[in-house]
């Protein structure tokens, strides 16, 4: 058999047109360490809270005065903040009543959380939605019991 030519091959395919196999000298025991700290993003992977922010932005549009308000949900909820009032409250009572509308829970996220904390992970949720909608769309989610931290952005992935 010529030189550089695999015995495995059937005598055809040279040595260096082979395709490596990196896993091959691996040992069974896995190289990589367990997750510590895992960041969600809660409305792209846990549940979208938007359908439920415009609800209630139509809602309240009957007792607040929400002209002007930035299309952008961060900015919304700064400019809302700014005029004052008790927005956030009417928030939180209408994310209450109307989340199980707009939000569902996915029994193979929560089987996957479940299993990531009792691995030990530390799992933080981050939303650009108000504070007071985003712990009522976990507690839907049924995702509460496994957040450790909600942080609150004015980043979004969505577009």
């Amino acid at each position: 058999m010529a030189k550089g030519i695999s015995p495995h091959s059937g005598g055809t395919v040279p040595d260096s047109h082979r395709v490596p196999q990196p896993l091959a000298g691996c040992s069974a025991e896995p190289s990589i360490a367990p997750v510590e700290t895992l960041t969600l993003d809660l409305d792209a992977e846990l549940g979208d809270t938007m359908p439920l922010w415009r609800a209630w932005l139509a809602d309240a549009a009957r007792v607040l005065e929400l002209d002007g308000l930035p299309e952008e949900r961060a900015a919304a909820v700064a400019e809302l903040d700014r005029r004052g009032g008790n927005w956030r409250t009417l928030l939180e009572r209408f994310a209450e009543d109307h989340a199980a509308v707009h939000l569902r829970r996915a029994g193979e996220v929560n089987a996957r959380l479940r299993g990531l904390k009792a691995e030990g992970t530390r799992i933080v949720a981050v939303t650009d939605a108000p504070e007071e909608l985003a712990r009522v769309a976990l507690v839907q989610l049924g995702a509460a019991r496994y957040v450790d931290e909600l942080k609150i952005t004015s980043w979004t992935t969505r577009s």
